[in-house]
Formats: C-alpha cells, structure tokens, sequence
C-alpha cells in the first residue's frame, strides 16, 4: 500500500496546566488545589492530532487503526528536539501514540521545554507561559538544503510539512524557504505570534492563525465578532503575498477561509463551542490529513478542510492540552453524522460530553 506522508516540525513540550476559578490578574495570586502534568508542545500535539484523525481506531489490540484513505496509508513524523534531562524521555509518549519519532533527538546541556498553563475552569480561556528550552534547539543549519530536509523528513519527499512558531525565528524561516525548492507544500500554523514573516510568507500553501494573534500582527482585522466574512480583508493581506490558501480560526464562530482560486467563506461552529487548550492543534491536524487525502485524489476542496478542522475542534477533551487520549477519525465521522441529523432548534446534550456540546440554536448555527 502506498504511504503518504505528514511531516511536522515543532515543539515537544511538558506541559504543567492548573485550572482556576478566576484567571489572576496584574500582581494578583489565586490559588487551586492541584494540578496536572502532560506531554504536549505545538508541535507534538499537531503530529499526534494529524495520525490520530488520518486513521480509524482499532477494534481489537492484533489488528492496527485502518487508515481513512481506501488506497493509501498515511504516516506521520515528528522532527523535535528534547534536552538530555529526564523530562526527554517524554518523546516516547509521542511513539506510543502511532507517531515516527526518529528524528526527536536530544540538545546536550539543555532542558525540555516546559510550559505552564492556567486554565479558566468555567470558560476554558487560557494562558501560558513556555520556556522554550530545547525547541529553540533545532538550528536552522539542518535545513538550510532541500537534501537535509529531506533527510530529516525521513528520506522521502512529504505530502505535506507542518510547522509553527514554537521555533526560533530562523528556524522556522529556514525550513519555510528550503522547502520551496523542494517543491513541499507547507502548512504554517502562526502561533506563538511573537514574531512575523514579512517575506517568507509568500512561500506557503497553507496559514492557520487564530483571530487573537491575528490581531495583535495586522491592523486590518475586524474590530469586533459580529461578522465573520469582514475578515477577508485580513486575509488578502497574505493572499497579496502569495500565500496560497488563508484560515482563521474564530473559536466558537468557527473558521473563516479565503484562497487564491477565489474561494472564500465562513464555517460556522456550535455557539457555546470553548476554545480549550489543544482545540488549535486538533483543527490544524484534521485540516492537515483532509489535504493530503484530497490530495492524492487529485483534487482541492478548501471548505470541506475548514469544515474536517472546525469539526475536529469540537470534540471536546479529557485532559485540555493532553496529547492522550486525543479523539480519531470515527470521532470526527460520529459528530459529522449527529450534527447532520439536526435541524432548527434541537437539544443535543444527549450526544454525551465526548463531543464537546451542549446546544445547537438555528439552521444557520449547521451549514456544513
């Protein structure tokens, strides 16, 4: 059977998250009874996210998960970097999951990144602080020819490569550029937003970036929510510069898209939809997998992309942030089926807290 191929470069990361009843404030201390330690980074949670939605779940412990695509197998790779404490041994929870992790090596005299989460235990907001460690690690020198990139992607040319901003700058500049003449398509998912391509930009086929830094990086973003289709101006921002295909996503307004094949629109979620900790990530892989598949059909459907993603970030979480268990494809396909059952005003509480919702309000709430 033959493979296809998600390669992600990004951040692993411990994650130390605290749920709290108010989020403290400028000099303020509030206090929560415990907290919770999970494997998780932009990176490892994207990589983890995209096997997980690319492959249905096993039915029994001899037989493998059954990739969604009828033809090919899709696999993905995490290339990361872990200090040489024992915090690096978490890359072995990535293993686990279903994801190559060949090339998650170790940054001698450094530490693993770490990451420490508030979480507001009513809304799901959330703040983090990370401590870059050994992302910062990966060097923009392993990337900097179309050989090293490949080598570092497994020997092989990917279907698609996933990156984010939890890398230094040149880092991230560096693979952007190389895999241009290495004719891959990447995917850049621009979080953290603590830094801005001007030019590298008008490589990419793909920008995911959520509406909080999107405003905080252009001056031509809506200024309030109340219509999701005045953000194509911001997305002809980076349309301008060559990027090939433009997401926002809107949280509990869903996603808004916009590409150079002039398709454009709005997926809305359900309202009371929460933006938990690793509902980014989940979007972004699910998008990433519903390309690829499309892909090797030899066809592009950006909406129903958005729409995999939208979906995908609905379903709601054991453990915000927590690599495991993250949901698979028949989750995805369940909810997909449920939300096509509705019409008008229906409770669906009913459909169980694995699913993230608790009331959809009006056809207009379900355009798929």
């Amino acid at each position: 059977m033959p493979t296809r191929t998600i390669v992600v470069i990004g951040g692993l990361t411990r994650r130390i998250i605290a749920e709290v009843d108010e989020m403290p404030g400028k000099g303020l201390t509030v206090t929560t009874k415990t907290y919770d330690t999970h494997t998780g980074g932009q990176g490892a949670f994207s990589a983890v996210a995209a096997y997980r939605f690319s492959h249905f779940k096993a039915t029994n412990d001899q037989e493998p998960p059954r990739s969604v695509c009828e033809e090919d197998e899709i696999s993905v790779r995490l290339v990361a970097a872990v200090g040489d404490d024992d915090i690096g041994s978490i890359k072995e929870e990535i293993k686990a999951v279903g994801v190559n992790i060949d090339r998650v090596l170790p940054v001698p005299k450094t530490k693993t990144s770490m990451a420490f989460v508030v979480v507001d235990r009513a809304s799901k907001d959330h703040s983090v602080l990370l401590c870059t460690g050994a992302n910062h690690g990966l060097k923009r020198d392993k990337f900097d020819s179309a050989e090293k990139l490949l080598e570092e992607c497994g020997g092989l040319r990917p279907d698609l490569l996933v990156t984010n901003c939890e890398l230094k700058r040149s880092t991230v500049e560096q693979i952007i550029e190389t895999a241009a003449i290495a004719n891959v398509p990447v995917l850049l998912n621009l979080v953290p937003e603590e830094y801005f391509f001007p030019e590298d930009l008008t490589h990419l086929t793909h920008l995911i970036v959520h509406k909080a830094e999107a405003r905080r990086i252009s001056d031509s973003c809506p200024k309030d929510d109340d219509d999701p289709l005045e953000w194509e101006t911001f997305a002809q921002q980076f349309l301008s510069r060559g990027v090939a295909n433009v997401v926002v996503t809107l949280s509990s307004q869903g996603a808004y898209f916009s590409n150079q094949e002039g398709e454009k629109g709005h997926v809305p979620s359900h309202e009371h939809n929460v933006d938990q900790l690793g509902g980014g990530e989940m979007f972004v892989g699910a998008y990433a997998v519903e390309y690829v598949k499309q892909r090797a059909l030899g066809r592009w459907d950006i909406r129903a992309a958005v729409t995999r993603g939208c979906r995908a970030a609905m379903l709601e979480l054991d453990h915000p942030g927590c690599i495991y268990p993250v949901p698979w494809a028949d989750d995805v396909d369940k909810l997909e089926s449920e939300i096509a059952k509705l019409q008008h005003e229906v409770d669906v509480s009913s459909i169980g807290k694995s699913y993230g919702m608790l009331r959809l309000h009006g056809q207009n709430s379900l355009l798929l």
